[in-house]
C-alpha cells in the first residue's frame, strides 16, 4: 500500500466489497458501495511498515483526485460492469464504460468519456475534452464542447458533427448533413453527402436532382456539393473522362482552337444579299483571307440563349475547381497508447487543449494533438498523425508528417504541406504555398478530379463532358455561320455615303494605354461600304490617335489619320 499524504488522511472513499475483504477491512453493508473512514494513525502505520514507493509503478506515485469531500460527489459505477470511473462526480453506468474527469458520464456500452463534463450516451461512443458529447452509437467527439451524433466524428473546439456518419474537423466546424464533411475552422457542411473545405467554407445547395446545368440540355443529378470558399484549386491534372475537372491549360488549348477557327472567318463584314439582289438585314456575312490574319469579332455581349455566341470572358469564368475527399472514423472500445511514460509523455500545455500519443504536444489554446510526436502549436489547431504539425491559427494537419503552418490552413494526407493562409493541400505530397488555394499535388505530380457534377453557378467547376458539349455547339454554329455568309458577300455594293456612315460607326479606344482594332459597315440607297480602324488612348488618357480606311463597291478607297487631346 502506498504511503499517504497527510492532506488526504480524512477523505471519504467509496469501494466495493471484494476490494475491502482483500484489504482486511470489515464492511457494514456487504456487496454494496459503502463509505469507509480511514484513520490517519492507521494509514501512517501502514505507510511506515515499508518504503513509500516500494514495488509501486512510477505512474501511480502521482495519482490524485479532488472533490467536495462530503460524500455528495463520489464516483458511480454499474455493479459487475467492469467499468472505470475516475474523478469527482464521475459516472460509468454501462458495461466496460470509462469515465475520467469531474462530472464525466458514460451511459452506454463501452463508452469512453475523458474530460470535465464529458458525456457519452451512445454505444461505443468516445468524448474527449471539456463538455464534449457523444450522443449516439459510434460517435467520436474530441475538443472543448465538441458534439458528435450517430457514427459521426467531431474534432476541434466547439465542433459539431450532428449528421449521421458526418465528420467535422476544426474549431467551430459543423457537419449537419448525413455523411457530410467539414474541414477547417468554422467550415459548415449542412447538406447530405456534401463537403466544405477550408476555413469559413459553407455548402450552399447540396445534392440536386433534375436540374439544368449551364451548357447542357439534359437534366442532371448530383450526389452532393463541394465548397472551397472562394479558393483557387491548383495542381489539377488535365481532365480525361466526361466528369473530370479541367484545368486552365485545357481551356487555353481550347482557346487556341477557337482562335484558329476565328482566323478562318472572312475579313469583311456586311449584310447578306438575297437571290433577287435585295439586302437581308437579318443576316451578317464575314469573309476574308485567312493567310492575312483573318477577322476578329469584338464587343460580343454575353450569351443568354442556346444559340447565342459566347465571348472569351464567359469561357474564362467557366474554369473552377472543387475537390472532395471524405473519411469516417469508427470508435474502438479499447483505448490505449504505447510508449515510454517517463521520456515520451504527452503534454497539453495550452488552455483546454488535448494531447494523446507518445511525445504529443498541444501548446495552443484549445489545440488537439493525436499521434506520436504530433504537435498542435497554433490556437485551435488540430494535428493528427505521427509527426503531424499544425502551427498556424485554426490550422489542421492530418496524416503522417503533414504540415499546416498557414492560418486557417488544411493539410490532409501524408507529407502534405499547407504553408499559406487559407490554403488546402489534399493527398500525399501535395503542396499549397499560395494563399486561398487548394492543391491536389505538385508540379509533375498532378491528380485528376473525377466524378465532378455539371456546374450551375459561375464559380462551380465544370466537367469535361459539359465543356465539350458547350464548345461543340459554339464551334458548329461558327462554322455554319461562316459557310452561309461567305457565298454572297461580293454581291454587296458600297457607296461613298455608305463609306462615311461606316467610318462614323467605328468605335474609339477608351482604356488608357490600350489600343483597339475596329471594323464597321454602312449602307445607303442600296449601296454598302466597309471601314477599318485602329485607335489608341495614351497612358495618361489625354491623347487619342486614330487611323482608318474604307473600301466601296465603286472601287474607291480612302485613308484617314487623326489625333486629339483633352485638357
Amino acid at each position: 500500500m502506498n504511503a499517504i499524504n497527510r492532506s488526504h488522511s480524512n477523505r471519504t472513499i467509496k469501494i466495493r466489497q471484494p476490494a475491502c475483504l482483500a484489504a482486511g477491512i470489515r464492511l457494514t453493508q456487504p456487496r454494496n458501495l459503502i463509505v469507509v473512514q480511514m484513520a490517519l494513525a492507521g494509514l501512517l502505520a501502514i505507510g511506515a511498515a515499508r518504503p513509500a514507493h516500494a514495488s509501486i509503478p512510477a505512474a501511480q506515485q502521482y495519482f490524485d483526485a479532488d472533490g467536495l469531500q462530503d460524500g455528495s460527489d463520489g464516483v458511480t459505477i454499474l455493479p459487475g460492469s467492469k467499468a472505470l470511473a475516475v474523478g469527482a462526480g464521475a459516472h460509468a453506468l454501462a458495461s466496460r464504460g470509462i469515465a475520467i474527469g469531474w462530472g464525466a458520464a458514460v451511459s452506454n456500452w463501452a463508452g469512453i468519456a475523458v474530460g470535465s463534463g464529458a458525456s457519452v450516451a451512445g454505444y461505443d461512443g468516445v468524448a474527449i475534452g471539456e463538455q464534449a458529447l457523444g450522443t449516439a452509437t459510434g460517435a467520436f467527439a474530441g475538443g472543448v464542447n465538441a458534439r458528435a451524433n450517430l457514427l459521426a466524428t467531431a474534432i476541434g473546439a466547439y465542433s459539431a458533427a450532428t449528421g449521421d456518419m458526418s465528420s467535422a474537423f476544426g474549431a467551430y466546424s459543423g457537419a449537419g448533413g448525413r455523411a457530410a464533411l467539414a474541414l477547417g475552422q468554422n467550415a459548415l457542411a449542412a447538406h447530405d453527402n456534401s463537403v466544405a473545405l477550408g476555413a469559413g467554407s459553407a455548402t450552399q445547395v447540396g445534392a440536386r436532382a433534375g436540374y439544368l446545368a449551364y451548357g447542357l440540355s439534359a437534366a442532371q443529378t448530383s450526389l452532393g456539393e463541394v465548397n472551397v470558399g472562394q479558393r483557387t484549386v491548383s495542381g489539377v491534372a488535365a481532365g480525361a473522362a466526361d466528369q473530370d475537372a479541367v484545368n486552365v491549360a485545357q481551356l487555353r488549348a481550347l482557346d487556341s482552337k477557337i482562335d484558329a477557327a476565328a482566323a478562318r472567318l472572312a475579313d469583311t463584314l456586311g449584310y447578306e444579299s438575297n437571290a433577287d439582289g435585295s439586302v437581308n438585314r437579318n443576316s451578317i456575312v464575314l469573309t476574308g483571307d485567312p493567310d492575312s490574319g483573318g477577322t476578329q469579332i469584338h464587343n460580343v455581349a454575353d450569351a443568354h440563349d442556346a444559340h447565342d455566341a459566347v465571348n472569351l470572358g464567359q469561357l474564362s469564368t467557366m474554369l473552377a475547381g472543387a475537390v472532395g475527399n471524405g473519411a469516417s472514423t469508427g470508435a474502438n472500445p479499447l483505448f490505449g497508447a504505447a510508449g515510454d511514460p517517463a521520456a515520451e509523455a504527452a503534454l497539453a500545455s495550452g488552455a483546454h487543449s488535448i494531447a494523446a500519443g507518445a511525445s504529443a504536444r498541444a501548446a495552443g489554446a484549445q489545440a488537439v494533438a493525436f499521434g506520436a510526436n504530433a504537435q498542435a502549436d497554433g490556437p485551435s489547431a488540430v494535428a493528427i498523425g505521427a509527426h503531424a504539425r499544425a502551427n498556424g491559427t485554426n490550422a489542421i494537419a492530418i496524416g503522417a508528417d503533414a504540415r499546416a503552418s498557414g492560418s486557417n490552413s488544411l493539410a490532409l494526407g501524408a507529407a502534405t504541406n499547407a504553408s499559406a493562409d487559407n490554403s488546402v493541400a489534399l493527398g500525399y505530397g501535395s503542396n499549397a504555398d499560395r494563399a486561398n488555394s487548394v492543391s491536389l499535388g505538385t508540379t509533375g505530380n498532378e491528380r485528376h478530379i473525377t466524378h465532378v457534377a455539371p456546374a450551375i453557378e459561375g464559380t462551380d467547376a465544370v466537367n469535361l463532358n459539359q465543356l465539350t458539349q458547350t464548345m461543340s455547339g459554339t464551334l458548329g454554329a461558327a462554322n455554319r455561320y461562316t459557310d452561309d455568309k461567305v457565298r454572297s458577300v461580293r454581291r454587296d455594293a458600297y457607296g461613298g455615303t455608305a463609306a462615311a456612315l461606316a467610318v462614323a460607326a467605328l468605335p474609339q479606344a477608351a482604356i488608357p494605354g490600350r489600343g483597339m482594332i475596329a471594323i464597321a459597315g454602312g449602307t445607303y440607297g442600296g449601296q454598302s461600304a466597309l471601314a477599318f480602324g485602329v485607335s489608341q488612348l495614351s497612358e495618361t488618357g489625354t491623347w487619342a490617335y486614330r487611323v482608318q480606311g474604307t473600301a466601296s463597291s465603286r472601287g474607291e478607297a480612302g485613308v484617314a489619320l487623326g489625333a486629339g487631346t483633352h485638357w
